[in-house]
């Protein structure tokens, strides 16, 4: 690894912030923005967006991975997302 940048993508709607960091699980990244926009990239070396939600709650934590389970804490509920 040589710390090269690979690609630059924005991620989100135009106005998105982030206060949350990324987090990687399996062949995916995951963004979540303060507007609760959730953003699913798939790893590799060209930009591919795999899915976006929106749970309509402010989101200002990291989401947590728990073997399958993607754990998103808003202000008000923590939601655990299973894959189908």
């Amino acid at each position: 690894m040589s710390g090269e940048l690979i690609y630059r993508h924005r991620i989100g709607t135009g106005s998105a912030t982030y206060s949350a960091s990324a987090v990687s699980a399996g062949a995916y990244l995951y963004f979540v923005s303060e507007q609760g926009e959730v953003t699913v990239v798939e790893a590799g070396r060209e930009f591919k967006k795999v899915a976006s939600n929106n749970i309509n709650e402010v989101v200002m934590a990291a989401p947590a991975i728990s073997g399958d389970r993607l754990l998103i804490r808003t202000v008000r509920h923590l939601y655990c997302l299973v894959p189908e």
